[in-house]
């Protein structure tokens, strides 16, 4: 592609000299700590804003559509007829497929993870151009049942807003990407509720190996820190664990750090077995031609999504709520679905239904991402972690459940995103278990060395830091975000 205009132009350089000159001052010039300080305050201020937004949208279009209108419309349309109560399963995501093939088409592709990942290497800002249709798409897809998450939209419309108050300040170059990347752990931060772990999750996921960017790691951390503050102070939500195990992990032990190496190989394999099936109903959809027709890919993935759902109701939407039902061994009622009995039952007490869960949950999130749905995938990997740890717990009781749920979640998650760090922080945080953090480390480091082959790359624009910065607006992104996987 040749040389594109920026996306925003910043208003003032010419026809308001002297106020754009008093705002650098007051925010320092270039890169300076001041500047970095300052940027990361505004940039974690405007993002809680920004989630909070995006937060009460998700949670008002849930409730009305896997609430509100099966309870007041569709329960008195069918009355007690068993599989027509369980029909609204199968009929929302693929109603909602469709509404996502028609955003994709009319309202624009938004750009998925690898594309933002590109971005930070190639120009240091992500194009504002895919704000609203990110939040279009992604409103859909997750609203519809996708296996996808709202971490990546999240991500990607704070990294906008991170890229757009650098553009402000006058920022290029390497100062432009740490105001993205600032925006980027916002977006995590606040989402998982986890400052430190979400903000690495953003630095760590560039890279196959380690976090490169270090120089935009504590005003990285320092701006998701406060988004994270404010959007819980926003929302009301409560900060700490979404999980609750049955008994405590207790003190750390070198047989828990064994353990934990040994569950890094059992995440490892997983992730092979997920990207085998990734690659073979990639090649079901081509040879089917359904990937040339959006509307129809959407519609048939949403369609699908819906009768795994009636299946295995545990592969439904991203796996943040679904992984206390694990726990709980099929206990409790799980949110967002409707009705919610299931329609098949199943024992989640045995091993045998667990490893079901998480083949099924990796078929979900497959199609999930090759229908075009747009969302994140470190949740649905938690829980697909979760699903084969607990199977390993139930057959092996000596071992703790604690252990062995995050140990595999860490490890699965790592092979898939390379972010041993942040994937155990976040982890133990989420279980209310810090004690996990250490098996958690051991599990995601030998994943990170079993699956560093390029065979095992799903984000193939990770790569290595380029010491050269270009400007952004020298080398904008040709990456396609409606063709990139």
């Amino acid at each position: 592609m040749g040389r594109t205009e920026p996306l925003l132009k910043l208003h003032g350089t010419q026809e308001h000299p002297r106020m754009l000159s008093s705002w650098r001052d007051m925010f320092g010039e270039g890169d300076s700590h001041t500047s970095k300080v300052a940027a990361g305050i505004v940039v974690g201020a405007v993002n809680a804003m920004v989630a909070t937004l995006f937060y009460f949208l998700l949670e008002g279009s849930l409730f009305t559509v896997w609430e509100w209108i099966p309870e007041h419309i569709w329960a008195p349309l069918v009355g007690d007829h068993f599989w027509l109560r369980h029909a609204y399963t199968v009929l929302v995501p693929t109603v909602l497929g469709l509404g996502v093939g028609l955003s994709l088409l009319y309202v624009g592709y938004p750009g998925d993870l690898p594309f933002m990942v590109y971005c930070v290497h190639h120009g240091g800002q992500i194009p504002l151009k895919h704000f609203v249709p990110m939040l279009v798409c992604a409103s859909v897809s997750i609203t519809g049942g996708g296996s996808l998450g709202p971490e990546a939209p999240i991500v990607l419309m704070c990294g906008c807003v991170g890229g757009l108050v650098g553009q402000w300040l006058g920022h290029k170059g390497k100062m432009m990407r740490t105001t993205t990347l600032m925006g980027m752990a916002c977006g995590f931060a606040a989402f998982f509720g986890a400052p430190l772990g979400g903000s690495m999750f953003a630095l760590e996921v560039l890279h196959r190996v380690g976090m490169e960017y270090f120089e935009s790691a504590t005003y990285a951390v320092l701006a998701g820190t406060l988004c994270c503050i404010m959007y819980h102070s926003l929302t009301g939500m409560a900060m700490g664990n979404i999980w609750n195990f049955p008994t405590d992990l207790g003190q750390p032990s070198i047989h828990n750090l064994m353990v934990g190496v040994a569950l890094g190989f059992v995440g490892a394999a997983t992730s092979y077995v997920f990207l085998k099936v990734h690659k073979v109903l990639g090649h079901v959809f081509e040879s089917l031609r359904l990937k040339k027709h959006q509307l129809i890919m959407s519609t048939v993935a949403g369609f699908l999504l819906g009768v795994l759902a009636l299946v295995v109701p545990h592969s439904f939407f991203w796996g943040e709520f679904e992984i206390q039902s694990i726990i709980d061994r099929g206990g409790g009622l799980l949110p967002h679905i409707w009705p919610k009995d299931q329609a098949i039952a199943y024992d989640l007490g045995k091993p045998g239904p667990n490893l079901m869960v998480a083949l099924v949950k990796m078929a979900a999130i497959s199609v999930t991402i090759h229908g075009g749905f747009r969302g994140g995938f470190i949740f649905p990997f938690f829980l697909t972690g979760s699903a084969v740890g607990q199977a390993i717990h139930l057959a092996i009781p000596s071992l703790h459940p604690v252990v062995c749920m995050m140990g595999v979640a860490s490890a699965l998650d790592v092979a898939i995103t390379r972010t041993p760090w942040a994937s155990a922080l976040i982890l133990a945080c989420l279980s209310g278990q810090p004690n996990v953090l250490q098996p958690a480390v051991t599990a995601a480091l030998t994943s990170l060395v079993l699956t560093y082959s390029s065979k095992f790359q799903l984000i193939k624009t990770q790569q290595t830091r380029r010491f050269s910065e270009p400007e952004p607006e020298d080398e904008w992104p040709p990456y396609d975000p409606a063709h990139g996987e």
